[in-house]
C-alpha cells in the first residue's frame, strides 16, 4: 500500500457522500415520496416528506433543566443564571 500524500502537512479530508432521506417513486401512475428511514410514504408532494423528516427524523431540542447547584456571590446574590448562561 502507498502512502497518503500529505498537502501542507495534514492529511487529505475525504468527502463522504450521505445518503438519500427519500426515495420517488410511482403509485399506480401517481408519483409517491417513500422515507428511506422507515416504512412511511405519501403521495402529497416533497413538502410532506420534509414535515415528516423533522417531527419523526431529525433531533428535537430539548429545554435545559433546573440547575442543580445553586450559586451565590459574596454578597449572597443569586448568581444562579448568569453562570448558566455563560455555558450556554
Amino acid at each position: 500500500m502507498g502512502k497518503k500524500q500529505r498537502v501542507n502537512g495534514e492529511l487529505p479530508i475525504q468527502e463522504l457522500e450521505a445518503p438519500p432521506l427519500f426515495r420517488i417513486g410511482t403509485w399506480s401512475g401517481l408519483p409517491i415520496w417513500q422515507c428511506n428511514l422507515c416504512e412511511w410514504d405519501t403521495l402529497d408532494g416533497e413538502a410532506q416528506m420534509m414535515i415528516h423528516l423533522a417531527n419523526r427524523h431529525m433531533p428535537q431540542v430539548v429545554e435545559r433543566a433546573e440547575p442543580l447547584i445553586k450559586t451565590f456571590n459574596t454578597f449572597g446574590r443569586d448568581t444562579t443564571e448568569e453562570v448558566t448562561d455563560e455555558r450556554k
